[in-house]
């Protein structure tokens, strides 16, 4: 994959599989924006170690201003935005009896309003060169109910959807639209999880780790680096045929 010359912009690229995306699209010639609420010096400094180019600009995905800013800093700094991962996101879970308004609103704001904001921004300047690519990242709770994950199965069942949508209407735009669909990816997130379902469950988190890796037929988590190896391959052009779609990265503990 040759992505030389190529401007991404990664959402939530300080840690987790936004680093991770955000190393990967380095990796084959991208120039990358690290967006984030916080700095990505890790991220910055991973990136220049490896001979590429990056530099980090603030982005807060609750408020359409700063997401408004931030697409106008990367667009003037580097004249266009070819790339966006859209992967800014965060994790609650709870019963739909139990699930609290505020849990609602932060998920809702930062998954799935959030997302579909900054996808929209950056559409709108990708429009003006008649091509691009985003890669929205979803879950494959986005694809399955799961039990006790009622707000962050509708927000990533949203992003779906979402990608579906923009695909049909961006196409005649030069813009190709998808999602990745990981499941369990050794993250932090993942690993405040286990905390999350033991308590939910009433189980002791070694026996829920044991159980969540029991259902997944590679008997192991996704890295962080796998998910970033194919949003490069969605943001290339070896895939500028595929747009819709949404992929599951899951070791098989779902299947199509």
């Amino acid at each position: 994959m040759n992505l030389q010359g190529k401007v991404a912009l990664v959402t939530g690229a300080a840690n987790g599989i936004g680093q991770a995306i955000a190393l990967s699209l380095a990796s084959y010639g991208a120039q990358v924006a690290l967006a984030d609420v916080v700095k990505a010096e890790e991220s910055e400094r991973l990136i220049e170690e490896m001979g590429g180019k990056a530099f980090s600009v603030h982005l807060d995905v609750t408020d359409t201003q700063s997401i408004n800013a931030c697409v106008e800093e990367v667009a003037a700094k580097c004249q266009k935005i070819d790339i966006l991962a859209n992967n800014a996101g965060i994790y609650n879970n709870g019963h739909c009896l139990k699930y609290t308004e505020k849990q609602w609103d932060l998920l809702m704001n930062i998954d799935l309003k959030g997302a579909f904001f900054v996808a929209q921004a950056v559409a709108n300047h990708m429009a003006e060169n008649g091509e691009g690519r985003i890669v929205n990242t979803s879950s494959q709770a986005g694809k399955s109910p799961e039990y006790s994950n009622v707000g962050y199965c509708i927000a990533k069942r949203g992003i779906v959807a979402m990608t579906q949508v923009m695909a049909m209407e961006l196409a005649d735009y030069g813009i190709n639209v998808n999602a990745v669909c990981p499941g369990y990816t050794e993250t932090a997130l993942l690993k405040n999880s286990y905390r999350e379902k033991s308590e939910a469950y009433g189980k002791p988190v070694d026996v829920v780790i044991r159980e969540m890796f029991e259902e997944v037929p590679l008997k192991r988590p996704a890295q962080p680096s796998e998910i970033g190896e194919l949003v490069a391959f969605l943001a290339s052009d070896s895939a500028a045929y595929i747009t819709g779609e949404s992929i599951l990265i899951n070791g098989g503990k779902m299947m199509e």
